[in-house]
């Protein structure tokens, strides 16, 4: 029995070192994970080995004599030793391996931090250098001085001016575009416009029940002086400043003299007043002789526009 059971621990531990040798040789320097999981393969088949072994070795002391047992014994306790360190040997290497897989990855994220540094002092340095070129762009602008001269009684603090104010005053006059010179001559013409119905309270018998409804107390509809332009006449004026006001008026283009027909003001109309009633314009106290839109204004004319109940 005895010499059986050495023959089957020889050959199990023969196919251990076997298979052992085999799956070091086919995986070669494969991943850290699969040469740690045949390592633990082999652990624990020598752990195997080594517990059959002393197995028998325990059943050949309790069968030997008392000296020979101490012996075996003995042994026994060195073979336990060494196995022990040799996991711990195994295992401190295993812990060590994901220790220096980590050290390349510290390494790069030292390398993209430094990057990052890098880029962030490149931005702080183009931001100085964008500041500097500002304050250098400033300075000339600083020295330009007003021509006033500082008194002794000012303090120092006067002195010293804004480089903004000192650019104010030293930049010239915008030159003013000819349209806008011509505005201003445009501006300048101005005439006067009344609009009036005062002789309708000498003729109140004659009056119609509507047009009583909408004559103004004291008779003026509008009386005010307004600008017009080069060119313009009294027509025009006219309907420009009723649109303006909100005054009705109504006229009519008479092809005949080829001129507009003024036929109510302010819901006035001709014939409200009498068969010689209707509306009648003068320019400086006088009639024109024409129609409205044949005078062109002058600067300073004195145009009424009066109802008269009597041709």
């Amino acid at each position: 029995m005895k010499g059986n059971k050495k023959i089957i621990l020889g050959c199990l531990f023969a196919i251990a070192v076997l298979c052992t040798v085999l799956i070091l040789k086919g995986i070669g320097e494969g991943e850290n994970g699969s040469t740690s999981v045949v390592e633990n393969e082999v652990i624990s088949q020598r752990r195997t080995v080594s517990a059959v072994q002393d197995e028998e070795t325990r059943a050949a002391v309790s069968s030997s004599s008392p000296g020979e047992a101490a012996v075996s014994s003995a042994a026994l306790r060195k073979k336990e030793h060494s196995n022990k360190k040799e996991s711990a040997k195994k295992s401190n290497d295993h812990k060590k391996e994901p220790n220096r897989t980590k050290e390349p990855d510290k390494k790069e994220d030292k390398k993209t931090d430094k990057k990052s540094d890098k880029s962030a002092d490149k931005k702080a340095d183009k931001k100085t250098d964008q500041k500097a070129d500002k304050k250098t762009v400033d300075k000339p602008s600083e020295k330009i001085k007003s021509p006033k001269k500082s008194t002794g009684s000012e303090p120092k603090s006067q002195s010293t001016k804004s480089p903004e104010k000192s650019t104010q005053a030293a930049a010239p006059a915008p030159t003013p575009s000819p349209a806008a010179a011509s505005a201003t001559v445009q501006a300048k013409n101005e005439c006067s416009l009344t609009i009036t119905c005062q002789e309708v309270f000498s003729h109140m018998d004659k009056l119609s029940e509507s047009a009583k409804k909408v004559i103004p107390k004291d008779g003026i509809i509008l009386k005010g002086t307004f600008t017009f332009k080069e060119g313009e006449t009294v027509f025009d004026v006219l309907k420009r400043v009723c649109k303006e006001k909100e005054i009705h008026l109504d006229y009519v283009f008479t092809p005949l003299y080829s001129t507009y027909y003024i036929k109510g003001i302010h819901n006035l109309y001709e014939f409200d007043c009498g068969d010689e009633s209707g509306w009648m314009y003068s320019v400086n106290g006088k009639d024109p002789g024409n129609g409205c839109n044949k005078y062109k204004l002058k600067k300073g004319d004195q145009v009424v526009f009066n109802y008269t109940c009597e041709y």
